[in-house]
């Protein structure tokens, strides 16, 4: 038995499989379905999956946790490309893709979970692929493949150890499970459903049980180990414990006192420190007042003016409007003789369009004569131009849908001026050739009895010489693949010699490398041979000759380097020739693999020519003579063609006639009409072009109208003004000069605005309501101060206060937990 689904997991999850559905997994070659939503297995109840070792039963088990979650119970770890390749399992051998797809339903929702995966075309396995749809919308739940378990875990409510734990049993599993005593029973039973957690609770729970009731005699047995006091121990006990009282009462009134005491030099210490900062604030307003004292005579002399405010202002605000409209006149005068040349220009420029002598007393008479004769030109153009466009869309439609049509090409290719005269003579010369002309339909109908005929002809045909064709490809097919297969054998012949060519190269470089080195450690001791004498033996070796002192050395390491750069070009070429070589191999069986297939699909298709003659009963038809009636046919069916196109073209030209004929009649008239135009008026716009000089016109007019009133109106406005400043600085010249003033100009300059007289009254007010608090604040921290009962002869210092509270505090602090000693052991009375 393989696959047990266990009816209180499924309750408890929510979980139903409907159905599985996988391709080339394990030993299942190909597609496989198993459907447990239909009968006989939607009506079975509980059943059993049963076969011979190796049939695929693990492999449906498989199936599942595959799909669900990526991974199997035969695997300790996730399924991956590299694990597949690995464990030589999951995929079918020989095969490029495979896939699991379960469709299950939980919290009343269905679901379809897949996994698949394939190699690419050079036989390697691509990352394995996961979805999860909802269904029956196969709405996708997540755009991840890694996310794919997760979701399912969430919806089933298990993961993956325990939905193998809880709802399927492996084969082995439950066979070790069936044949085990009871012992081992409860032990398997554990490790398949993961309660193994609860015995561990179970011994954990007993242990800390044992530990509590220890716990507990040991409290018993130190209660029965405190001693019991005699008499003259609690009579004792008794005395010291008033006599602690006594002395606490006695602490507390020190405390009492000495913390009153600290209150009081706390408090004049404070005040002390609060009188020193309001002396400071007092500095600097002081400073501040000193600062703003020349912001003081500024106010003094306003206010000293204030009297003549009000003809100061009107003094001055006289002298502002008189400079003012000095220079409106100024600029009225200039605008004035801008607008009298601009009004010359307009009348000259209407002249220009009209081409008639213009004055003020005919502008806009002659303006409008003009405009309605050239809009009169201008609406018969228009009228001419839509009714040619409409014609000539009609004729670009005909042209469009005779596109197929040879001799309306033609016409169409023609400059316009010659395609009229080119249709009529198209035209008489079909009607001269066809005196009593057939219809269209009646061609048509004899044309398509003679196609049906030849069109039989025709494929029988096709498919002998088709036959004929496959039949000598075949041929010249095996010839070329004899030809590859001796490439193919010289190839490989030749990849063999150069693959041990190489490996000589690389034998030859290693000894040369070594051959460097050795000649590199030589070479190092050089210090050591110019002190080598001839003659004298070597330190070393004991040697009297000395070879490698004569300076031949650096000739033998330069000649050892050059034998190795010379071994690597070779070595490096017989890669390159090996690769070459591979590379053509590679191709030709390739071309191999090539030739294979063609062959093959050239013999299918001459044997289906054959089958389908035979199973005509026609037999080899006789090409020749089928050739030669279809060709007569063929002749017949173009000589009809031909009449039919000839009608076809006579049609269309009666309508191409027609529609020219309109063109060119329309083209004459717009031609004419537009001369007339062009000789009145070359521009686009005449409405625009005679209204920009009309406005330009009218409103130079009106302008300089209005400006000649302005300058009139700003010239008595001048003299009055003036005449006002006269009058006031005559009335208040007097009064000035009596405060020291000279002239009018040094008062203005005195006289603040409202702004400024407003802040600096503002500040003044500020500085002198923060000299009254100031003040006031030190009076009353000075009286408060004097109002602390201190005892005169107290010369103790907070500080040392301070400490005497703390030695107190901790005396009371001792006989507290005298006292509590005392009486933890005295008797209950």
């Amino acid at each position: 038995m393989l696959l047990l689904f266990c009816t209180f997991a499924i309750k408890r999850c929510g979980l139903k499989i409907l159905k599985l559905h996988f391709n080339n997994i394990h030993s299942l070659k190909g597609w496989h379905t198993i459907d447990f939503a239909a009968p006989p297995l939607s009506v079975a109840g509980l059943f059993a999956i049963t076969g011979p070792t190796g049939a695929g039963k693990s492999t449906i088990l498989d199936v599942i946790t595959l799909a669900l979650f990526n991974r199997m119970p035969r695997f300790d770890a996730k399924i991956s490309s590299s694990e597949i390749e690995k464990a030589g399992s999951v995929m079918t051998h020989f095969t490029d893709t495979a896939s699991a797809e379960v469709e299950y339903e939980a919290g009343n929702q269905r679901y379809r979970s897949t996994w698949s995966i394939s190699r690419n075309r050079n036989g390697n396995l691509k990352d394995y692929e996961m979805t999860v749809a909802k269904l029956p919308e196969n709405e996708f739940q997540t755009d991840k493949k890694s996310e794919v378990p997760a979701f399912n875990e969430s919806v089933i409510g298990l993961n993956y150890d325990q939905f193998v734990r809880s709802i399927l049993l492996s084969q082995g599993e439950f066979a070790r499970f069936l044949k085990s005593d009871d012992k081992e029973r409860a032990s398997l039973l554990e490790k398949i459903t993961g309660t193994v957690i609860y015995r561990k609770l179970g011994i954990a729970a007993y242990a800390k049980s044992q530990e509590s009731k220890l716990g507990l005699e040991q409290k018993k047995q130190q209660i029965e180990s405190i001693p019991v006091l005699t008499a003259d121990e609690v009579r004792e006990r008794t005395l010291g414990i008033r006599s602690s009282k006594q002395r606490m009462v006695e602490i507390s009134g020190q405390l009492t006192e000495k913390i009153r005491l600290s209150v009081l030099l706390e408090n004049r210490e404070k005040l002390s420190r609060q009188i020193i900062a309001a002396e400071e604030q007092m500095t600097r307003l002081t400073k501040k007042l000193g600062e703003f004292e020349p912001e003081k005579q500024r106010l003094k002399k306003h206010q000293a003016l204030d009297a003549y405010r009000g003809d100061l202002a009107l003094y001055q605000n006289d002298m502002v409007r008189y400079r003012d409209i000095l220079d409106e006149i100024s600029e009225a005068k200039t605008k004035i003789i801008q607008l009298e040349s601009g009004l010359g220009d307009s009348i000259k420029a209407m002249s220009a369009l009209t081409g008639t002598e213009i004055g003020e007393e005919n502008f806009l008479s002659e303006m409008k004569k003009f405009e309605n004769e050239v809009n009169i030109l201008d609406s018969q153009i228009r009228q001419l131009r839509e009714h040619g466009q409409k014609v000539q869309q009609k004729y670009t439609d005909f042209l469009d849908s005779s596109k197929e049509n040879p001799v309306i090409q033609n016409i169409k290719s023609l400059p316009f001026h010659s395609q009229l005269e080119f249709a009529l003579g198209k035209q008489a010369a079909l009607r001269s050739k066809y005196p009593n002309p057939r219809t269209q339909t009646e061609i048509w109908t004899l044309m398509e009895s003679l196609r049906e005929k030849h069109e039989t002809l025709r494929k029988l045909a096709t498919e002998a010489a088709q036959r004929e064709e496959n039949l000598v490809l075949v041929a010249d097919i095996k010839v070329r693949q004899h030809k590859l297969l001796e490439d193919l054998d010289s190839m490989q012949k030749m990849k063999a010699n150069s693959s041990e060519e190489l490996a000589a190269r690389d034998k030859n470089v290693a000894q040369l490398r070594i051959e460097k080195e050795n000649k590199l450690a030589v070479a190092g001791m050089e210090e050591h041979r110019s002190r080598l004498t001839a003659g004298s033996p070597c330190p070393l070796c004991g040697s009297t000759d000395h070879p490698y002192t004569e300076g031949h050395l650096l000739f033998d390491l330069g000649k050892a380097e050059l034998e190795l750069r010379e071994a690597i070009k070779k070595q490096d070429l017989q890669k390159d020739i090996l690769a070459k070589i591979t590379e053509s191999l590679a191709s030709a069986n390739a071309q191999k693999e090539s030739l294979n297939h063609q062959l093959n699909e050239h013999q299918k298709t001459i044997s289906r020519i054959e089958q389908a003659w035979q199973a005509g009963g026609s037999g080899m038809p006789d090409h020749k003579a089928v050739l030669l009636q279809s060709e007569s046919i063929r002749e017949e069916v173009k000589t009809l063609t031909v009449e039919y196109e000839d009608a076809v073209t006579s049609g269309l030209l009666d309508q191409c006639v027609l529609i020219l004929s309109e063109l060119t009649s329309l083209a004459s008239e717009k031609s004419v009409a537009e001369k007339q135009r062009m000789d009145k008026y070359t521009g686009q716009d005449v409405s625009a072009d005679a209204n920009k000089i009309q406005n330009d016109y009218i409103s130079a007019r009106d302008l300089l109208k209005e400006y000649r009133a302005i300058l009139h109106s700003k010239e008595l406005d001048a003299t009055a003004i003036k005449t006002s400043v006269e009058s006031a600085g005559n009335r208040i010249a007097a009064p000035l000069k009596a405060l020291g003033y000279g002239d009018i100009s040094g008062a203005l300059s005195d006289v603040l605005n409202d702004e400024e007289y407003k802040q600096l009254t503002k500040t003044r007010e500020q500085l002198s309501t923060e000299q009254t608090q100031i003040t006031t604040t030190l009076g009353n921290l000075r009286s408060e101060l004097e109002k602390l009962q201190i005892p005169p002869d107290n010369a103790t210092t907070l500080s040392a206060l301070k400490d005497d509270i703390k030695q107190l505090e901790n005396e009371r602090d001792t006989l507290n937990k005298s006292l509590g000693a005392l009486n933890t052991n005295m008797p209950r009375i």
